[in-house]
């Protein structure tokens, strides 16, 4: 359903209708976790619906699991290490049963790259789903190591996930002031 084609439609729709935000939702991506339009279904990529929104005026947003990745995703398998583990060392399942993986650490820096290069292509609004739903005991990332407890791993990286993913909404409002998250 989610074709270039079809959100041409809709975004026009939606312009008659006096929307002020047009989101694509899950299904505008390659896969879970590497956010890349998906070649078949846009492959134009993103460029032909930013612009579209623009003539309208309407704000280009889209949407994002940022912890959920795809187990086959070519950077899940490079950083197994910021996959998060449960307590038999098996991946947790994180939305639609995808592997999660830790905001609180490497892959920080990875995700608000990837929001500045959607800024980049036209993206304003972002709604991110399913961020505070896992919770890492993942040692030697930025909230514990293996002189704590399981115990006090997950608490430390329940208290620091709302300080990183409020810093990376900051960061990207840095980045470009136009820029909303939900």
């Amino acid at each position: 359903i989610m074709t270039e084609g079809r959100m041409l439609e809709e975004i026009q729709y939606a312009s008659e209708l006096g929307v002020d935000i047009f989101v694509l939702d899950d299904g505008w991506e390659e896969t879970h976790g590497e956010w890349t339009p998906n070649k078949q279904r846009l492959p134009n990529g993103l460029k032909p619906l930013t612009d579209a929104m623009k003539q309208r005026k309407i704000i280009p947003g889209i949407w994002l699991s940022p912890m959920g990745i795809d187990s086959m995703a070519k950077r899940y398998l490079q950083h197994p290490e910021w996959v998060i583990l449960d307590g038999k060392g098996k991946p947790i399942k994180a939305q639609w049963g995808h592997p999660a993986f830790d905001f609180v650490g490497g892959f920080y820096d990875l995700f608000l790259a990837d929001c500045k290069k959607l800024v980049d292509r036209g993206i304003y609004f972002f709604k991110w789903d399913a961020i505070n739903t896992f919770n890492s005991t993942l040692a030697g990332l930025d909230h514990g190591s293996s002189k704590y407890s399981r115990q006090e791993i997950k608490e430390r990286y329940d208290y620091l996930l709302p300080f990183y993913v409020t810093r990376v909404m900051k960061e990207l409002r840095e980045y470009n002031s136009n820029v909303v998250v939900e």
